[in-house]
């Protein structure tokens, strides 16, 4: 696993805007590619993402990136009310960890991303966006190995496996 610094996030990035509906697509890809994206609470998508630990490709800011890697694992954990903690763990060291502050996250956006688009095997971006006062602010993002599933149901013990 590494860790390394992500400077070029935002520049080919998708956005949301809000509407007086409530979120509404305001999609800008490279191309002419256009996708529809999957808005959720971050509450909804935090969930979700539980059962999914084994699917992270990649969490990170605009900063850092950390990067999945079969020596490590992730670990998804919430510290009271306070905090979201993701954490990369090899064995029992602590390689990277992100830290969400709990109500930070407006909602979260998720779509294809590169050759995944318009195909059902590839990645997934999940961008976490936080109310800014220039507006919404992509300031995490999960990469994930597939799409986000609403149907769904957690397992009751354990996690999904792909």
């Amino acid at each position: 696993m590494s860790v390394s610094h992500h400077t070029t996030a935002q520049s080919a990035r998708p956005f949301a805007t809000r509407t007086e509906a409530g979120y509404g697509s305001g999609l800008v890809l490279e191309g002419d590619a256009v996708a529809d994206p999957v808005v959720l609470s971050f509450e909804q998508f935090w969930q979700w993402l539980q059962g999914h630990p084994n699917c992270i490709i990649s969490a990170g800011t605009p900063d850092t990136v950390i990067y999945d890697h079969d020596d490590h694992h992730w670990q998804l954990h919430q510290e009271g009310q306070e905090q979201m903690l993701v954490q990369v763990i090899r064995g029992k060291s602590l390689i990277g960890e992100i830290l969400i502050p709990a109500g930070s996250v407006s909602y979260v956006q998720g779509e294809p991303h590169g050759e995944a688009e318009g195909d059902a095997e590839g990645e997934y971006i999940f961008d976490c966006f936080v109310d800014g006062p220039q507006g919404p602010v992509a300031t995490y993002y999960f990469t994930l190995a597939h799409e986000y599933t609403p149907e769904e149901e957690p397992p009751r013990q354990g996690r999904w496996v792909h």
